[in-house]
């Protein structure tokens, strides 16, 4: 069920519809929506006539008594009351599985121009969604978010992790073979064994903004977004040893 577009009471007020109707009144940072509704909201009223209000907002209105000015009894808010929120709370997932996994080879590069040994790791990556609930009541579907976060890992599997957005680091093919060099440090790698990444460093934070990127790519062509607000991603190279990026959806 689609919820529709709340209409913000500008200064001046907003006219009163001619006919009865359900509307949703919400304080949001200091300004009242009306939102309509076609099912039951936390907050709701009735208008019959410009005096008569259910059940416990009184509107203020203009001395014309055509247009609603603000409403007296409305709860405060002391947040921003948003996608994914309601009177009570808000909603999001989480998910956490054991083939949201990837081991991989890499290696750091420092401002100072050092770099590190060539090394590995085995991580494990989580995710979570915050929103409004959509027609199934769902957030999104688990079924939906886990083969997505799968086939994301399983690109990054048993490869070589290079940094192409890097400019110090200096990467050609050679005869089926990928050669990296830094400063004074070369690396040499089959090149069906190297997976090229738009970031600027293979660090736990930039591959989970890297994975949170590909992963709001993929769903947004496959599934119905719009009522999502917010995505974490976290990347864990090792027991205890973890990064997160998160953003608005």
């Amino acid at each position: 069920m689609m919820t529709p577009d709340p209409i913000v009471l500008p200064t001046g007020g907003v006219s009163l519809p001619s006919s009865p109707t359900k509307a949703k009144i919400r304080n949001v940072a200091g300004s009242y929506l009306l939102c309509s509704l076609k099912g039951p909201p936390p907050v709701k009223f009735k208008m019959q006539s410009p005096e008569h209000l259910l059940p416990s907002f009184t509107p203020l209105l203009d001395p014309d008594k055509t247009r609603v000015l603000s409403f007296s009894g409305c709860p405060p808010l002391d947040h921003r009351l948003t996608e994914g929120q309601d009177s009570m709370g808000s909603f999001s997932i989480r998910l956490e599985k054991e083939n949201f996994t990837f081991a991989a080879a890499h290696f750091l590069l420092f401002h100072d121009g050092a770099c590190e040994r060539l090394h590995g790791h085995n991580y494990r990556v989580w995710i979570e969604l915050s929103g409004a609930l959509e027609e199934n009541d769902f957030v999104l579907d688990f079924l939906a978010v886990k083969p997505v976060m799968k086939a994301i890992c399983d690109r990054l599997d048993h490869r070589v992790l290079l940094p192409k957005d890097n400019p110090y680091l200096k990467i050609d093919e050679v005869d089926g073979s990928i050669e990296a060099r830094y400063r004074d440090f070369r690396y040499c790698f089959p090149a069906q064994d190297v997976v090229f990444l738009p970031i600027h460093n293979t660090s736990a934070e930039l591959l989970a903004r890297y994975i949170c990127t590909e992963f709001k790519k993929e769903v947004t062509q496959r599934f119905r977004t719009a009522h999502l607000n917010g995505i974490r991603v976290g990347v864990e190279e090792s027991f205890g040893q973890a990064a997160t990026y998160e953003e608005r959806y």
